[in-house]
């Protein structure tokens, strides 16, 4: 087998083991969630930001420096994962001392002893990113799939067992840890690789301009995608904190998984045409409309199903989350509009334009907090949107003009599946506002209502997209 056809395969197993590991975690969750309280939720969320910067720390771009070098010895490898595990022993030390300090910040004294338990995954995770690179250089990604996936199931049995059996908050705890501990040992089992008694700081030398670069933007990256369960840890409380996380990570099981799917996808389809801008531009307006058309009317959906869904998913104790989960979900409803066009952008070599964008995406992001930050979570959250709608305008534009594909051309070919879901999201509101039945009932005539206005106004008012999508049916047969 070729290895395009290896990585091609890999790449296909890996994104299964994600979302299946995904979904798992989020059934474990929901059953927690019925067990304990959001503001236990809340609590290991900030600790969980704590982790993912020490991680990112830790492991500092080495694994991609490591991955990409024509040949790596022995040496090169011990050397990065005696690193690693210094480091990792130095950063928890140094949390273990902060834990107090951490614990008076956000006034919730009880935080310091589950948090010295919780950090303990950073060592952890720190013997298993040179196990990682060993399986990732040697393109053995249905083991680390496989890894994955049984992690997730062994980490499910510990968190449930445990609530179960009356350990409260601890559950979350030990869920951290053995769906990390798990995952490590695996990689050493798969692996059988013992590092040698050498180390060597030229090395290490050696990787850090490399990575270096890659340690900064992804500090960043995870600092701005945790930045509000920081600051509404501060400036509310941990019970806010359980609502705004179960609620974005009910929103980004949907449609956030849906663009990343397509976004990761859609790269190869199009890097086909990248010196055919007519049929670059093609293939683009039949990834933005198709993704758009399942992306708007699900968000909308939520919207408009958001108590029934969060009561189901997570029982009436939860109900507080629906402000939150419904402009989480508007929100959600822009992702693609200013995701997608990214790829277009890789395709046709203009990184600058991409580092611009994520750049002028930050600032308005901080500019929108700081706005709002006094008002509440809602606001911020409402702040998060309005922020974002100058991004979509930017970012579709710059793609847009290398491929011919004008701004306003681009906001006709999407404005009708909004239209269409906007126009079920009133008929189910207004049906909503009749419905006195019982919560499963509502939510499965709120379903069937929705989609069958949504697919009956598509029908009417955007003929061609139905063609298309005749057209794209019929290719799949035939081939």
């Amino acid at each position: 087998m070729s290895t395009a056809k290896v990585a091609l395969r890999g790449s296909f197993t890996q994104l299964l083991a994600r979302y299946s590991s995904l979904l798992i975690q989020f059934l474990v969750i929901v059953v927690l969630a019925r067990k304990l309280e959001p503001g236990d939720f809340g609590v290991i969320g900030l600790l969980t930001v704590f982790i993912a910067i020490s991680n990112i720390l830790v492991e500092s771009g080495f694994n991609a420096a490591l991955i990409r070098r024509e040949h790596v010895s022995n040496e090169d490898l011990s050397s990065v994962m005696y690193f690693n595990c210094l480091f990792s022993l130095l950063l928890y030390f140094i949390l273990f001392l902060a834990s107090p300090y951490i614990a008076t910040f956000y006034n919730i004294p009880e935080l310091t002893g589950y948090a010295r338990v919780v950090f303990l995954v950073i060592p952890i995770n720190a013997l298993s990113f040179v196990q990682t690179v060993i399986l990732s250089r040697k393109l053995l990604f249905s083991q680390l799939s496989l890894i994955q996936v049984i992690s997730a199931i062994v980490s499910a049995f510990v968190a449930i067992i445990c609530a179960y059996n009356g350990c409260g908050i601890m559950s979350l705890v030990y869920h951290n840890l053995a769906l990390h501990a798990t995952s490590t040992a695996l990689k050493m089992v798969f692996n059988r690789w013992i590092p040698s008694f050498s180390f060597s700081f030229k090395v290490i030398k050696e990787l850090l301009p490399f990575s270096i670069n890659l340690t900064i933007t992804s500090l960043i990256k995870v600092i701005f995608q945790n930045i509000y369960t920081l600051i509404i840890g501060k400036v509310s409380t941990v019970h806010d904190v359980g609502l705004y996380n179960q609620g974005k990570r009910l929103e980004e099981l949907s449609g956030n998984t849906i663009v990343d799917v397509v976004k990761g996808v859609a790269y190869p389809i199009l890097s086909k045409y990248r010196d055919n801008t007519e049929m670059l531009k093609k293939a683009y307006s039949y990834i933005i409309r198709i993704t758009v058309s399942v992306v708007a009317p699900l968000m909308l959906f939520f919207i408009c199903a958001s108590k029934e869904v969060i009561e189901i998913v997570y029982s009436e104790k939860w109900l507080d989350a629906v402000p939150y989960f419904k402009l989480l979900c508007l929100y959600g409803a822009t992702l693609p509009l200013h995701l997608l066009n990214e790829n277009v952008l890789k395709v046709v070599g203009d990184s600058k334009q991409i580092l611009k964008i994520e750049i002028f995406r930050r600032v308005f992001l901080v500019i929108a907090i700081v706005s709002t930050i006094r008002i509440g979570v809602s606001a911020m959250l409402i702040g998060q949107i309005v922020a974002t709608l100058p991004i979509i305008v930017i970012s579709m534009r710059a793609s847009g003009q290398y491929i011919g594909y004008s701004l306003s051309e681009q906001f006709r070919d999407v404005i009708w599946f909004y239209f269409s879901s906007a126009i079920a999201y009133v008929a189910c509101f207004v049906l909503g506002m009749s419905m006195e039945n019982h919560v499963v009932v509502q939510l499965a005539v709120k379903v069937c209502l929705f989609f069958i206005v949504y697919i009956i106004v598509l029908l009417i008012i955007n003929k061609s997209f139905i063609i298309m999508m005749k057209d794209l049916i019929k290719t799949y047969r035939r081939q």
